[in-house]
């Protein structure tokens, strides 16, 4: 078995302070290989093997190209007595010619672990005798290259020359640094590309469901709207003719021709009808639809209810009156912003018509006049001033509508 703290003096640390910052081939990931290749070299020392490992695994993941981290991860696992791990490891260097280097050394892993009980001394290398404390570096395994010798911290302005002499990083030149971390770069980038668009893609299929729900609902719910207003029109034709009592139809040519004379309704058939305007209107608040609810209210005839029938109708509608009007209200005022003074009148016009007692009316009336103002209908402006003047003149608004009268009057 070989002892990991004998084979450390073969690795070198990696200075980080001599690395330039300005340097774009040095990305973080790079750095961060660096900074746990230290610190691995550090716990091996300290008898921390397992955790060396790790470490070691996960620079290796940071920057695939970190050849003296391969190795010294394969030594790591041949000390741990997995020897077909260790010979993977060590195939894994896809450089050629660190290739030759890491499989020379793991030659001599093996070498080692077959004289681990033998004296150290006097050890045969290729035909020499050697002490233990003239082995050599990994780097020493190259053909034709004698061993390097740690260099003093290079200079400043002279970075790219000095990173080269001063083995920064000992496993990799110049131009194998950078393409390494062009290629590291280019990964990250397709990754990160690839991870947007699936993000963009889910963002884009969820706003499609939204929209697709959205359209259904309206959908549905203008469909609904249509079929009951169909049926409430023919209802009150129908009611209306009976009580008129009018013999006579016109064809579609415009002839007139007699007909059966319609009868009134009975109690029972003005009380059912009543019953189900109820209903409708029930189902219209329960849905939200509060100015249907406004509207339906003003046509059923809350005699032919019973009292708690009426009582119920008589709640939802003055629930259904404040809601309409508060929803009215807030609306006008995004409306205002855009200056859709058109969009303005047809929601501050049903306010005034259904529900005069509202507390915010002079507001009502001053901005239904100056949207009446702005369309360029003077009379109409005029007229919504003279309301609010008149009927609240002691209220701010009130005040402001006399000011505009006086205006527009000359």
């Amino acid at each position: 078995m070989i002892d990991l703290r004998e084979e450390l003096p073969l690795f070198e640390p990696i200075d980080l302070s001599s690395l330039p910052d300005e340097d774009p081939r040095y990305t973080e990931n790079v750095r961060l290989a660096f900074a746990l290749y230290n610190k691995a070299l550090h716990n091996i020392g300290a008898g921390y093997d397992d955790m060396a490992r790790n470490q070691l695994k996960k620079a290796i993941s940071l920057y695939p190209g970190f050849n003296d981290a391969i190795v010294l991860y394969g030594a790591c696992v041949f000390a741990n007595g997995d020897r077909i791990g260790a010979v993977r490891v060590f195939n894994s260097v896809k450089n050629p010619r660190y290739r030759e280097h890491a499989l020379a050394y793991l030659d001599h892993l093996a070498e080692a672990d077959r004289n681990a009980y033998l004296p150290k001394k006097n050890v045969e290398q290729d035909g020499q005798e050697v002490s233990a404390g003239e082995s050599c570096s990994f780097a020493a395994y190259e053909e034709g290259k004698e061993e390097e010798k740690p260099l003093p911290k290079p200079a400043a302005e002279d970075n790219a020359e000095a990173i080269r002499e001063a083995r920064v990083p000992v496993f990799l030149s110049s131009d194998e640094c950078e393409e390494e971390t062009e290629r590291i770069s280019g990964e990250d980038s397709g990754k990160k590309k690839s991870s947007r668009k699936v993000y963009e893609k889910r963002i884009a299929c969820a706003v499609f469901g939204a929209v697709v729900v959205l359209l259904a609902s309206l959908l549905f719910a203008v469909s609904h709207l249509s079929l009951q207003n169909r049926r409430l029109s023919q209802l009150l034709r129908d009611t209306e003719a009976g009580m008129l009592g009018d013999l006579t139809e016109r064809t579609p040519n415009g002839e007139e021709t007699d007909r059966t004379p319609v009868p009134a309704p009975s109690e029972a058939e003005l009380r059912e009808e009543a019953k189900t305007k109820a209903e409708q209107l029930g189902k219209y608040y329960l849905f939200k639809n509060y100015f249907s609810v406004v509207e339906l209210f003003q046509n059923l005839d809350l005699s032919y209810l019973s009292q708690e029938e009426r009582n119920t109708v008589q709640l939802q509608y003055e629930s259904a009156l404040n809601q309409f009007a508060n929803t009215n209200y807030s609306v006008m005022y995004s409306l205002r912003e855009e200056e859709r003074w058109t969009d303005v009148i047809h929601v501050l016009l049903p306010i005034w018509e259904y529900y005069p007692e509202y507390e915010k009316m002079p507001m009502i009336l001053y901005y239904l006049a100056q949207a009446y103002e702005k369309t360029g209908d003077t009379s109409r402006a005029i007229q919504y001033y003279g309301y609010a003047a008149e009927k609240y003149g002691d209220t701010t608004y009130g005040g402001y509508a006399k000011s505009r009268l006086t205006v527009l009057r000359g």
